[in-house]
């Protein structure tokens, strides 16, 4: 006999409270049928709203975005950032090298940049000494990364924005994720330079009717950073293939990369894909399918936890106009494909998180090869007696 629709509800609702209960109330019955009233642990995420339409997510600022991918960045760091944005320029040098005695690869980095943006006053050492080191501690991938974040976060003079393209570039060229979003970022500033792109992998770029770039370089990077699976690039590409500046949107492709964002850990992405099949523009899953994976991955997303009865049954009554989307089957078989897609992106992220932990830790180990070549470089520069 077929489970009835509230007995499914309340068995997933115990399963919820018995995961976290903290979490299995204090919900609000507005119409936002997916909002609390009490924050969870990452109340840094967006909140699981229903969007208006087809809200893909795009950065207000490209530059800034490329920080989102600095996990290890510190308060302290940041703390001497905004010292050297006021102008005390030696302070937070000096600072910036505390911090990189103490393994903060980020301040590294930021010495190279600061010692070159201002090489009308004198340094310790070259900057060409930390851009060095950072590229054997961490490799091209991160290492590109770091470097390039930092010279297109803290410099505004041409060379030094050069240095910035170059590094991402280095970067993007193994592979590197966020390394492939700087250099779409910066691309812009190339468009009047030729451009062949690398022979492998095979990437057919975004059309440049869905989005202008006069020589293909930042749509080539964007395409492939999204088919790589990069979260942020593949949401962006949904926007610009749901939005084109000619011509008919091309909804197939917005739903394929919106869905490659949402299964890499975009909740925004993942509700606009369940809004998506709601008012039937996505074509690629049934309605009450596509519907219920999404809204419920982006449930998932939001809380770290099995849905609440309260915000299944908010979904539900959402879609109450189709009455195969009331059945117990198909809210079961959305419960049981949204945790997969879950689990699938959590095991992902944890893989990539414990590499990356482990990149640093291992350069952070050979600090003391660095502070011998920095004291020997000292000696060198420094005046004959």
């Amino acid at each position: 006999m077929r489970k009835s629709l509230w007995l499914l509800l309340l068995a997933a609702c115990m399963t919820a409270a018995a995961a976290n209960p903290s979490r299995a109330d204090g919900f609000s019955a507005d119409k936002n049928f997916l909002t609390t009233d009490t924050e969870p642990d990452n109340a840094h995420l967006p909140k699981a709203a229903p969007p208006a339409g087809l809200a893909f997510v795009r950065p207000d600022d490209l530059y800034e975005s490329l920080y989102d991918d600095a996990r290890f960045i510190t308060p302290a760091f940041k703390r001497v950032e905004r010292l050297y944005k006021s102008g005390k320029i030696r302070e937070a040098y000096a600072e910036w090298l505390q911090l990189a005695w103490q393994g903060d690869m980020f301040a590294m980095a930021s010495l190279s940049v600061v010692s070159r943006v201002h090489a009308d006053q004198t340094w310790p050492v070259p900057p060409e000494f930390w851009e060095g080191w950072l590229l054997t501690l961490l490799g091209k991938g991160e290492g590109g990364y770091v470097l390039g974040v930092q010279y297109a976060m803290l410099a505004d003079q041409y060379e030094a924005g050069s240095r910035s393209r170059d590094f991402f570039l280095q970067s993007a060229l193994t592979g590197h994720w966020a390394g492939m979003y700087g250099t779409f970022a910066t691309a812009g500033e190339r468009e009047d330079i030729p451009f062949s792109p690398p022979a492998t992998p095979p990437v057919t770029p975004i059309q440049a009717r869905f989005m202008e770039d006069r020589n293909g370089e930042a749509r080539y990077w964007l395409t492939r950073a999204a088919d790589s699976g990069y979260w942020k690039a593949a949401g962006l590409l949904a926007t610009y293939y749901a939005n084109p500046q000619k011509g008919a949107a091309d909804y197939a492709r917005a739903e394929h990369y919106a869905a490659i964002s949402a299964e890499n850990g975009s909740v925004e992405n993942a509700l606009t894909l369940g809004a998506g099949y709601a008012d039937g523009t996505f074509k690629q899953h049934p309605q009450c399918e596509g519907y219920y994976n999404y809204m419920l991955l982006a449930d998932r997303l939001r809380y770290n936890s099995e849905p609440s009865i309260e915000r299944l049954g908010r979904l539900i009554r959402h879609i109450k106009s189709n009455p195969e989307c009331q059945k117990s089957d198909a809210v079961a078989s959305g419960l049981a494909e949204s945790k997969q897609l879950y689990e699938s992106w959590k095991a992902r992220s944890s893989e990539r998180l414990q590499h990356r932990n482990k990149l640093y830790t291992r350069a952070r180990a050979r600090l003391p090869e660095v502070g011998a070549a920095h004291e020997k470089a000292l000696l060198k520069s420094a005046p004959a007696s």
